[in-house]
């Protein structure tokens, strides 16, 4: 009886066994790991790259882009990871040092996708100037003259072209997967390029518009970060610093920045992230007004808990630039 019982109970318990077996779903995909250089092309890959993607990136949280000197952890990650994007020309010096000595891995230096512009002093801080050789000297002493501008995120047409690369990398990686990454691609490219026209209506020229005129061409920031926002919306860049926010610019140098901006209403803009001791002295000496710009390179982990993106912090920039400029 007790094992005609145990027969009946193993009969019942068999199918609930073998139902709960079929409707096991198949172990997760495994994610394509992607080691990015910066917080900009993070956002592209995850965009592009949707729910099939894990981001490594190597500027952890609120950390300077220029300063990153890769960990042993990092490093190892980012040996580990099947794709690697990453900025060269020497702008992270520590990290491209490691992505160069990976082996068969993709690796792509998106610098490649897009026209590098120099960092160059601007000429209005020289008019004062009447010896060529004094020029260039103050040239090369503040921006080490002939330099790139690694900053080129700031352009949303930069921003474009390089969710294109990563749109053709990952599908070359996954081919089975391109519709997908075409399809968050576009859809991503589509609202670069609202904000590259809300960019042009407020502080450029509008496609088949007439220019926005701004009382004040001139933008004034602490660090050399913005040349190719300035560059397309047509004005003259004045920095402070150069490409390295942290370099030691000369005394002259501030004295001819100060001469040119004195009895001005201009606005001279800091970074988030970076010390506004530099913009806040210039600031007092020719008694202007300070506010600060996001250089959306390395945002914090309360930007990111508060749901900025690149494109919420540009719309910010550039508002902030507009009214600054009174530009109508």
């Amino acid at each position: 009886m007790k094992q005609r019982s145990l027969a009946i109970a193993m009969f019942v318990l068999l199918p609930a066994v073998a139902a709960c077996s079929n409707s096991t779903s198949s172990p997760p995909a495994e994610k394509l790991s992607v080691s990015v250089a910066l917080y900009p092309i993070a956002e592209i890959v995850q965009r592009v790259g949707g729910d099939s993607v894990e981001v490594v990136n190597l500027t952890p949280p609120g950390t300077d882009a220029h300063d990153v000197e890769l960990t042993a952890k990092q490093v190892q990650r980012l040996e580990e990871s099947d794709v690697t994007f990453y900025f060269g020309d020497d702008f992270q010096p520590s990290t491209q040092k490691a992505v160069q000595a990976l082996r068969n891995k993709t690796v792509v230096d998106l610098f490649e996708s897009v026209e590098l512009l120099d960092a160059t002093l601007n000429e209005a801080v020289n008019d004062n100037h009447n010896h060529d050789e004094e020029k260039e000297a103050d040239k090369e002493d503040a921006h080490n003259h002939g330099e790139h501008d690694p900053h080129v995120w700031l352009d949303p047409a930069n921003m474009i072209a390089m969710t294109k690369t990563v749109v053709s990398t990952l599908s070359k990686v996954e081919p089975e997967k391109a519709d997908a990454f075409s399809q968050n691609g576009d859809k991503y490219i589509a609202e670069l390029t609202e904000l590259g026209e809300f960019l042009d209506s407020k502080i450029g020229i509008p496609q088949g518009g007439q220019k926005t005129v701004c009382a004040d061409p001139n933008l004034v920031t602490a660090h050399q970060g913005f040349t190719y926002l300035a560059h397309r919306a047509g004005l003259s860049l004045i920095p402070i610093a150069g490409i390295n926010p942290d370099e030691q610019v000369s005394a002259k140098y501030v004295e001819q920045l100060s001469a040119t901006l004195k009895g001005k209403n201009v606005t001279i803009f800091y970074e988030s992230l970076i010390s506004s001791s530099a913009a806040d002295a210039l600031a007092a000496s020719v008694k202007a007004k300070t506010d600060v710009l996001n250089p959306v390179e390395a945002v914090t982990e309360e930007d990111i808990t508060n749901g900025l993106t690149y494109i919420s912090a540009q719309r910010d920039n550039i508002t902030k630039i507009a009214t600054a400029l009174r530009c109508s």
